[in-house]
């Protein structure tokens, strides 16, 4: 009926309600008409807006009124009546509208009224409605020029949101409305801070913060002297003399109080510039005249002896009390002037032309820094200081000092994007007036923390030079508009800090801590667009560094400087650019002359071991957060390819252990460069070099020489990083020679990166016969590579054309059996990423090994197969690494070991691989003998520990029977217990199933058998705790399939309660209490 149209009898009683002709009685049965077919469910609210849209949009004032008002009355009158939440939603946003509407705004205010009075069970609007209805009131309604009738809806209205909406409206904005309430606010509140409660004084604090800055510096300033004082009282813990001797201190009020402080001096300071408001403003004047400064002077004081010897402490008790009182009183005190010198320009000029100049006529004489003619010097940089050694006392007054420069620094930084608000700058002058003392301050602990590092404790230490270097960061990076240093100040600082860069690099803490200052204050202009001192220091700094690679000097090791150069060119892609290049050049310089080296003594063999691990793990990292050239990264590539083709062939090194560590580092700079490149790069790089690495390694059999693994292991790389769109030339050798060089008896570094460069190429192959890979004319589809790789042909060619493994000695037959094996994981692993159904032969390949049968395998396969076929001596080893081969194809990528790669990724691959193994592994377990069931079980349990807990769930009833008997088959052996604990946390997944549980119960006695067993493993602690877990979950099962066990079971825990190990005795314990609880 509610889809039909309002028949003539609805059309009367709409038009009698909207008409004011009529008398109100007609009007009032009109709506009830309406109402009463609301009631019955004969007609929907929403029906009823649709039908009157010419009513609500209409041009007539009157008209319009009369329909808001009949929908406001409606929902007046259903406020009972269950409605969805969506109509709701739509008629709070539909009556904020109408606020809008001063017309219609009796209606509107009745229907937002009729909304908020609805309580849950029929449903009310949420939170982000009810905010949208105040915030349109508040914007549209003025009360006062209301009826007082819409007044009284209006209160009411408030009220409603007050008591049902207390997110939507806050009562502190209630209490700062009008500066009217201060009177009686701010006294209320300063006495509320009093009270003993916690949540009392952090209400009242917020509550003061915010109100004062609402009612304005007028109401402040009659207030300054009971507001201070009352902050007084939580600032410091002098105050509170319990809290001084036995607690510590509150920080959420201490941090609430500070956060008061500043709102208060920052209303009072306003945006005047005028330093001598200071005589007007009373808060500021009674913060910075207050006598707990001079408490701050005399503890400082109190604790240095004006010498450049030492601090002087009582090692007394009660001088440890006194200097721990000295401490907080100087934190607290730092924290306090540090927020109100952050405030505002006019407190920030009161608080450090009050507190710097006397600070420093106590400091001055400890922080002279002086040479001596016996001492090394760096550009003048002195490393001797003659300041005493730095305590608890001098570095918290130099934290204090660090924490008010970084305030008065983020100040600067506002005032200065505020651009000209502040024409004055004269609030910044005392701390230009005192920057030498502060520069020389944070010098001297830096110097002072060097020259006694060997003999004072680590994490003193540690924490002098966190103080010196950050305090030199915040004096360093002001805004070059803004700076406190002069140009001489600025370059004794770089001065420093090159200095300590250059030749300070074995404090690492220290060196680390640096290198990121020269970062901050370099960039502190570019904030700005202004490129000044910082960014001339900054391009002096990295000649030096890139000078001392080149140079190889000992006083700075490459690594370091390699570091330091990722760190200063973050963020500039100019400056990144020509530092790669320069380093670019200066490894291709060192590869050149790598191999031909037979003397370890030469600078080449030092350097290119430190500068290629420092392009692979700070260099090309960095290149990668910015907008590199491309053309960079691949003429790395291309040049680094181009030296090693002419690499002479017997080239060789003294020391194999350099040469692989070398090839490893350029093997991963090769392959990020690729990664990165653009696919017209890539196709560029494939046509350069396709065709002499085929060329060049046409030869490949047996044991390779250097020429031939460094070809080998640049081009697999090179494949791992292609993008899938990239055509490869002459594919089918690729693969052919891929295959050989990953089973070669040379360099297992290169044996893996080949085999994985097999598995991306198969991965990246045309998948479909109308688009296939081109070798020499010839369409080559991914079921003919597939071919290849199975059919073995790579195999003889690694045998140096032999057809058996018996051409070689035993161990190497092994060694050359376990890389086919691996290749064969790798190349299944590319074909189930991308779903190809190719997968099932590899592994069919593969179980026939687990199971020493051929009874999975096809004729194509049995070739390969006959290769590596295992004699007696090789079985176990043979069927682990090919159980292990499966396992590798059924991981995730991320646990895989999977280098960077643009891999074809299909969705659930693992869950299809996993689903489809199941029935070959049923079949090969009925055929096979009790004792060559464990290797099987140990595939299964390889196969199972990467699969996703649903996938296995929704197969539980085929995987329960493989769990059980893994349990009992892997239990035999040490070498088993990692896949055991995967098997377990597999069982404890079914059992807290559902699903799962109801099966586990009806073959309850083998699972408590396997599991009381298990308790006793003695090669592994998981397997024993995760086993007492799953023992334990046990009785949750149906109670009367679980209870006839318990006797049983308790019995068995007795020897799990005094395990040696803790963790096993806390689960027994757990366990056995749950057991106990079965009672009958």
């Amino acid at each position: 009926m509610d889809g039909t149209p309002l028949s003539s009898s609805w059309l009367v009683h709409l038009r009698a309600y909207v008409n004011t002709d009529l008398p109100s009685s007609h009007q009032i049965e009109g709506r009830d008409a309406i109402a009463e077919l609301i009631s019955k469910n004969a007609l929907s609210l929403p029906r009823l807006v649709s039908e009157m849209g010419d009513i609500l949009t209409s041009t007539d004032a009157v008209m319009r009124a009369r329909g808001i008002l009949l929908l406001g009355e409606l929902w007046m009158h259903f406020v009972a009546k269950p409605f969805d939440a969506t109509i709701l939603h739509h008629f709070a946003a539909f009556f904020a509208a109408r606020l809008e509407d001063w017309h219609s705004l009796h209606g509107a205010l009745i229907g937002s009224l009729a909304l908020l009075k609805r309580e849950k069970h029929v449903g009310v609007v949420d939170n982000d409605d009810a905010k949208a209805l105040l915030k349109s009131a508040l914007e549209n309604v003025e009360v006062q020029a209301l009826v007082q009738e819409d007044r009284m809806f209006c209160l009411e209205f408030f009220e409603c949101l007050l008591v049902g909406y207390p997110e939507a409206i806050s009562s502190h904005h209630c209490l700062g409305a009008t500066n009217l309430f201060a009177e009686f606010s701010i006294p209320f509140l300063l006495d509320k801070l009093s009270s003993s409660l916690k949540n009392a004084k952090l209400d009242s604090l917020k509550f003061l913060g915010f109100c004062v800055s609402r009612y304005g510096a007028e109401e402040l300033r009659n207030h300054s002297t009971a507001i201070w004082m009352a902050l007084k009282q939580e600032l410091f813990s002098s105050y509170k003399v319990e809290e001084a001797i036995s607690k510590e201190r509150d920080n959420q009020t201490f941090h609430e109080a500070l956060n008061c402080l500043q709102a208060c001096l920052k209303l009072q300071a306003g945006n005047k510039d005028d330093m001598l408001s200071l005589e007007r403003n009373s808060l500021l004047e009674l913060v910075v005249e207050d006598p707990f400064i001079n408490d701050f002077f005399d503890c400082i004081s109190g604790h240095l002896i004006q010498t450049s010897a030492r601090v002087t402490v009582c090692s007394t008790g009660n001088g440890d009390i006194a200097l721990e009182r000295a401490l907080t009183t100087i934190k607290e005190t730092g924290l306090i002037l540090t927020m109100a010198a952050k405030a505002s320009p006019a407190s920030c000029f009161a608080v450090t032309h009050r507190i710097f100049p006397n600070l420093f006529n106590l400091l001055r004489p400890g922080i002279c820094i002086k040479g001596s003619d016996d001492e090394k010097k760096f550009e003048g940089i002195p490393v001797k200081s003659s300041l005493w050694f730095p305590d608890d006392v001098l570095l918290t007054v130099l934290e204090v000092i660090r924490l008010i420069i970084e305030g008065v620094k983020g100040l600067a930084d506002s005032v200065l994007k505020l651009q000209g608000t502040y024409s004055d700058v004269k609030w910044i002058g005392p701390l230009q007036l005192n920057s030498e003392d502060l520069l020389m301050s944070f010098i001297a602990i830096t110097v002072s923390g060097l020259q006694n590092r060997m003999d004072i404790d680590a994490i003193l230490i540690d924490r002098t030079w966190n103080v010196g270097v950050a305090g030199l960061q915040a004096v360093g990076s002001f805004p070059p508009q803004l700076s406190i240093l002069s140009r001489v100040q600025y370059d004794y600082l770089f001065s420093f800090l090159k200095y300590i860069t250059l030749s300070k690099s074995e404090a690492t803490s220290l060196w680390n801590r640096t290198v990121d200052a020269i970062r901050v204050i370099c960039t502190a202009e570019e904030h700005f667009s202004c490129q000044g001192l910082g960014s001339m220091f900054r391009d002096s700094l990295i000649a030096s560094l890139l000078k001392e690679v080149d140079n190889y000097s000992e006083s700075l090791p490459v690594l370091c400087s390699l570091k330091a150069l990722s760190v200063l060119c973050t963020g500039g892609a100019e400056i990144l650019t020509n530092s790669t290049r320069k380093l670019t050049e200066l490894l291709c310089e060192d590869l050149k002359k790598f191999v031909r080296i037979a003397s370890e003594e030469d600078n080449t063999v030092k350097r290119i071991l430190p500068l290629s691990q420092g392009l692979l793990d700070y260099i090309l990292p960095c290149c990668m957060k910015v907008d590199m050239d491309v053309e960079v990264l691949l003429g790395l590539a291309v040049n680094l390819w181009h030296i090693v083709e002419n690499f002479p062939e017997d080239g060789l090194l003294k020391d194999s252990r350099d040469n692989i560590q070398v090839l490893q580092n350029c093997l991963g700079i090769v392959q990020i460069c690729v990664f990165h490149c653009d696919a017209p790069s890539q196709r560029y790089l494939m046509l350069e070099i396709v065709g002499p690495f085929v060329e060049a390694t046409s030869h490949i059999f047996g044991s390779l020489g250097l020429k031939d693994i460094w070809l080998i292991g640049f081009f697999s790389s090179m494949i791992i990083s292609l993008r899938p769109s990239i055509h490869i030339p002459r594919a089918e050798c690729v693969l052919h020679r891929l295959c050989a060089g990953a089973v070669s008896l040379s360099c297992g570094s290169v044996n893996l990166i080949a085999s994985e460069a097999v598995g991306c190429l198969v991965n990246k192959w045309q998948s479909n016969g109308v688009e296939m890979q081109v070798s020499n004319g010839i369409s080559l589809s991914i079921a003919e590579a597939l071919d290849l790789i199975i059919k073995g042909e790579w195999v003889s060619t690694a045998l140096c054309n032999q057809t058996g493994t018996a051409c070689l000695e035993p161990e190497k037959a092994l060694v050359l059996k376990m890389g086919c094996i691996k290749l064969l994981g790798y190349a299944g692993k590319g074909l189930a990423i991308r779903g190809h159904i190719g997968v099932s032969d590899i592994a069919m390949l593969l179980l026939s090994l687990v199971h020493c049968k051929k009874i999975l395998v096809d004729a194509k396969q049995k070739n390969l197969l006959q290769f590596l076929w295992p004699n007696d001596e090789e079985r176990l080893s043979i069927a682990s690494a090919a159980a292990d081969a499966l396992g590798f194809i059924a991981k995730d990528l991320g646990s895989s070991g999977w280098r960077q790669s643009h891999l074809v990724i299909k969705p659930l691959h693992q869950q299809r691989f996993f689903v489809s193994m199941l029935a070959p592994l049923e079949l090969v377990l009925k055929e096979s003998e009790e004792q060559e069931r464990i290797i099987l079980y140990y595939a299964f349990a390889n196969l199972i520990s990467s699969i996703p807990a649903n996938v296995i769930l929704m197969e539980s009833k085929r995987v329960f029977p493989f769990v059980l008997e893994s349990l009992s088959a892997l239990s035999s052996a040490e070498m088993f217990s990692t896949s055991l604990s995967s098997v377990l946390l597999v069982l404890s997944a079914i059992l807290v199933d559902k699903n799962g549980a109801e099966l586990a119960s009806r073959h309850l006695s083998a699972v408590v058998g396997r599991l009381q067993s298990l308790i006793q493993y003695q090669y592994s602690v998981t397997v024993r705790e995760t086993s007492l877990l799953c023992l334990g979950t046990l009785v949750a099962l149906p109670y009367a399939r679980v209870f006839p066990f318990r006797t049983q079971v308790l019995k068995s825990l007795t020897n799990a309660l005094d395990d040696p190990k803790r963790s096993v005795r806390k689960e027994a314990v757990r366990c056995r209490r749950a057991w106990e609880l079965l009672t009958r």
